[in-house]
């Protein structure tokens, strides 16, 4: 099958990714279940996602934060997973998911991520998948990053500031810089709405309405798990944040000078 797509996206962009074989791998076995006009939008949309997001073999230090918007049960986790296709199509090397609050939303992230991408590939090689892990794990991730076929590490995490918080020490470590250096990283962060936002914004907000009265001392705190995203950031010199919700007024209404603003 050959896909050919004509760029939507303004030609100063710098980034213009190429779909090479294991997107076209995902959109094969796709098209058992999808008729040619959602294949073909689930292409484009795929593309100008990517797009938008920072360069992966532009080895320096940049991150951008972006937003997209679906339907709920419109196939947002089929998005993320053409994404990731797409992107380990680019030159990504890893890619991070934030997969949701709960132990069962991690596990199904998981498992579909594995069975789309992995289980039923002929390119099964050429990526390997990690569920929450601890600092003990990066040798084990490093020695993947050297593999002559050069895999795409996933990284599905809880969405809680402990298992952000040893992937944070992950990518601090030694052995992690030396390997990753700046190449590019992707996050992908699922129902972005839910958890990754500062929650003392609101709490501050909701005071202020009825007080009349701002608390300074509450303005300046933030939620565990936001910290540790925005300290998980600071780990990546070369990354791109992607945020996914079908309910976008929260990341759209908070404060522009937010790092988790888009």
């Amino acid at each position: 099958m050959e896909i050919k797509i004509l760029p939507t996206v303004n030609d100063n962009h710098v980034f213009k990714p190429e779909i090479g074989k294991k997107m076209t791998d995902l959109i094969t076995r796709f098209q058992s279940f999808l008729d040619e006009d959602e294949i073909d939008s689930l292409v484009t949309e795929t593309y100008e996602i990517l797009s938008h997001c920072t360069n992966p073999k532009l080895l320096k230090e940049q991150d951008v934060t972006h937003l997209t918007v679906g339907y709920v049960q419109s196939g947002k986790t089929m998005s993320f997973t053409a994404l990731t296709a797409l992107a380990a199509d680019n030159g990504y090397r890893i890619i991070i998911y934030l997969a949701g609050t709960k132990n069962n939303l991690l596990s199904q992230t998981t498992k579909r991520l594995t069975k789309d991408l992995i289980t039923e590939s002929q390119y099964n090689n050429l990526y390997k998948i990690f569920e929450n892990p601890t600092l003990s794990k990066s040798s084990e991730i490093r020695n993947k990053l050297r593999l002559s076929t050069k895999p795409t590490i996933l990284i599905t995490v809880l969405k809680h500031h402990i298992h952000i918080g040893e992937l944070s020490a992950i990518f601090k470590s030694t052995i992690i810089q030396q390997e990753l250096g700046k190449q590019g990283v992707l996050i992908i962060d699922d129902e972005a709405d839910q958890a990754s936002l500062n929650g003392f914004s609101y709490v501050n907000t909701k005071k202020a309405a009825i007080s009349d009265e701002w608390d300074e001392e509450t303005d300046n705190k933030e939620s565990s798990t936001y910290s540790s995203i925005l300290n998980l950031r600071t780990t990546i010199p070369n990354h791109s944040y992607v945020q996914y919700t079908a309910t976008p007024q929260g990341p759209l209404l908070i404060s522009t000078m937010d790092l988790l603003s888009p």
